[in-house]
């Protein structure tokens, strides 16, 4: 649960940014960058994943198929991630919408 934390953490501006605006940007993309990587890890450096649990991936051992599962382990984990940020967001709406707006009169007062 902490490494999908971690990964939601980090897609959590881009949720946002599509929940409150109806708009993806190119803003997000250190994050989706970061995100991609830190699932990459679970999956192929640490073996905590459910596709190759307690198995570490190298160049050298990769085959197609084993690449192809990768990938399809770490589309998983990123929409866990997405699924769980998204989650965080509605939860505390009331206070994100608080939050902007205490941010838009700063930034108006300026």
């Amino acid at each position: 649960q902490y490494c999908i934390d971690n990964i939601a953490r980090s897609l959590a501006g881009r949720v946002a940014e599509r929940m409150f605006t109806s708009t993806i940007t190119s803003g997000a993309a250190t994050d989706l960058e970061y995100a991609t990587k830190a699932a990459q890890n679970i999956v192929a450096q640490y073996g905590m994943a459910e596709f190759g649990m307690n198995r570490i991936y190298t160049e050298e051992n990769m085959s197609e198929d084993i690449k192809n599962g990768i990938n399809t382990a770490i589309d998983k984990l990123i929409e866990k991630a997405n699924q769980r940020a998204e989650q965080i967001l509605i939860d505390n709406q009331e206070a994100l919408e608080l939050l902007v707006e205490a941010l838009m009169k700063k930034r108006y007062c300026w």
